[in-house]
């Protein structure tokens, strides 16, 4: 089986939130990298794997990079030093990780298409999902080490709003 889903926690707290955010975007890399080896694997399993890999890359994510962008850089932002310079390097990161993200959702639709094409894309689904499952640690251990600290020292009334910000965000 190419598909391991987990549950969701519950939890309100706006760093847990995003370290379950961080949890998936992990996890959905390392599938993706799975559909690349899947040789021998059964035609539905392919299809609803990569259709998965694609929605999720291309519904979820999105809302996580906006939940960075629109909501956590202009409340820490500011703040001077490392948390400065890891917002700014977060920012880049998100428009550098765009073409590659299109990449990879792009051939996981086309093997969610025709689950026949996952052998002669295998090699680049392959190079893709490895080049990002890199760029992506670097990123996420950053924010992980920088940014989610800083959170963490926020009032408990901004954490709280943050989290009905990316929840509301999720809502529309």
């Amino acid at each position: 089986m190419l598909v391991q889903l987990g549950t969701r926690a519950t939890t309100g707290d706006v760093v847990d939130l995003l370290i379950e955010c961080h949890g998936r975007i992990r996890r959905f890399l390392v599938l993706a990298h799975r559909l690349a080896e899947a040789a021998g694997c059964p035609e539905p399993e392919l299809r609803d794997t990569a259709r998965q890999i694609a929605r999720y890359f291309a519904e979820s994510f999105p809302l996580h990079v906006a939940d960075e962008d629109q909501t956590l850089a202009p409340r820490l932002a500011g703040l001077g030093g490392d948390v400065d310079r890891a917002l700014a390097t977060m920012a880049v990161d998100h428009r550098v990780h765009q073409p590659s993200i299109a990449r990879l959702i792009a051939l996981c639709v086309a093997i969610g298409d025709d689950p026949s094409r996952r052998a002669a894309l295998s090699d680049e689904l392959a190079r893709i999902a490895a080049d990002l499952a890199a760029s992506l640690e670097s990123h996420l251990e950053l924010e992980e080490r920088v940014i989610f600290p800083c959170l963490r020292r926020l009032p408990a009334a901004d954490r709280a709003a943050i989290g009905a910000a990316l929840r509301d965000r999720r809502a529309r």
